[in-house]
């Protein structure tokens, strides 16, 4: 048997299948959950508030557009990290 999903990774499970379909509150709930994580991780990439503040919101609009394709191979934030890293690159 493989490693047990942390509550934390079983929440966001269940908001992303909620989310995928339709719920958006539930989008909602991952966006309060991660996005000061994610804005203090981009503040460190780019050294500027504001470059950090709109690569957060786009790739929070870029997740949820492409939500039906996450795998949940890794851990949401993971993949919400990744496409921040890349949007944050091709600035």
């Amino acid at each position: 048997m493989g490693p047990r999903p942390s509550i934390c990774q079983t929440n966001d499970s269940l908001l992303i299948k909620a989310s995928c379909g339709g719920d958006r509150e539930a989008f909602g709930q991952l966006v309060r959950k991660y996005q000061d994580r994610l804005y203090n991780g981009m503040v460190h990439k780019s050294c500027s508030p504001v470059d950090a503040e709109d690569v957060v919101q786009e790739a929070f609009v870029q997740a949820y557009l492409k939500l039906d394709t996450f795998r949940q191979e890794s851990s949401f934030f993971t993949w919400l990290y990744r496409i921040a890293l890349n949007l944050a690159w091709t600035r």
